[in-house]
C-alpha cells in the first residue's frame, strides 16, 4: 500500500471548520469588549453631564432639563426631601437617576458659629442607634457609614 503525503479531504475540512469557529468567537468577544467600553464611557459622560448641572442647580436654582445631543435630562421632583434628577442616554438605552437629599435648617442652637444642622439617625439598627442633631459639613461622614437623614424610627 502506498502511503501519500500530505493531509486527507478530512482533515483539512476538521481544522477549516475549527478555524472558522475560533475567528468566530474571537471576533465575537472582541466585539463585546468594544461595545462594553463604548457603553461604559457613555455612562461616564451621562453621569458628568448630569453631575454638572445637578450643580448648577444647587448654585442658581433652576435646573437645565435641555437635550445635549444624544443626552436627555429630567429633575423629577421632590419627595419626602428627596430630589431626583435623571439622565437618559435613549441610542445606547443608558439611564442614570441621581437622588439627593434636600437639608432643612434647623433652629440655631445657640452657638456663635451660626452653622447649619440637620437631624440624622445615627447607627440605624442596633443597639446604639439614636436621633442626633449635627452641623451640616459632618453630614457626608454619617452618610458614608450607614447613618441616615431623619430621626430614627422606633423599633
Amino acid at each position: 500500500m502506498i502511503r501519500k503525503k500530505g493531509f486527507s479531504l478530512l482533515e483539512v475540512l476538521i481544522t477549516s471548520a475549527l478555524v472558522i469557529f475560533l475567528l468566530f468567537a474571537i471576533f465575537y468577544a472582541i466585539g463585546n469588549l468594544l461595545s462594553g467600553s463604548i457603553l461604559a464611557e457613555k455612562k461616564v459622560k451621562l453621569n458628568s453631564e448630569l453631575d454638572d448641572r445637578i450643580n448648577h442647580f444647587f448654585i442658581t436654582g433652576t435646573f437645565d432639563d435641555s437635550a445635549s445631543g444624544e443626552m436627555g435630562f429630567a429633575n423629577s421632583g421632590e419627595s419626602d426631601s428627596i430630589l431626583t434628577f435623571t439622565g437618559t442616554n435613549s441610542n445606547y438605552n443608558i439611564s442614570v437617576t441621581k437622588r439627593l437629599f434636600k437639608l432643612n435648617e434647623v433652629e440655631n442652637d445657640g452657638s456663635s458659629n451660626g452653622s447649619s444642622k440637620v437631624v440624622i439617625c445615627h447607627k440605624p439598627g442596633t443597639k446604639a442607634q439614636k436621633t442626633l442633631t449635627i452641623p451640616t459639613p459632618a453630614l457626608n461622614a454619617h452618610l458614608g457609614h450607614g447613618d441616615y437623614i431623619g430621626a430614627c424610627l422606633s423599633s
